[in-house]
């Protein structure tokens, strides 16, 4: 089993295991969307994706916004201040998918 998987873009991906959110990273040539690229050491059992990724979601009925900021490396992923979820500071495993 891998901690990657696959998005149909063909784009490599993790799932949070505190959000519960699969976290895109658009790797290779070219940029995303939102001028983004990630370097990737294309291990699907213990990956590294090099910059950090911030990831915003928005509640409307609330208005509050979900922040993930975390680092991937060497199949661990590492949350940073940015955070707003119960894993602030914190460093796990990602689980296999």
């Amino acid at each position: 089993m891998t901690t990657v998987v696959s998005f149909p873009e063909g784009q490599p991906a993790i799932l949070c295991p505190v959000c519960n959110l699969f976290h895109e990273f658009h790797w290779g040539p070219g940029l995303n969307s939102l001028g983004q690229r990630w370097n990737w050491n294309q291990n699907l059992k213990k990956p590294t994706f090099d910059p950090a990724q911030i990831t915003k979601v928005g509640n409307p009925q609330t208005g509050e916004v979900h922040v993930c900021h975390a680092w991937v490396h060497d199949g661990k992923i590492s949350f940073l201040d940015e955070t707003t979820h119960k894993a602030k500071g914190q460093t796990m495993d990602l689980q296999p998918q």
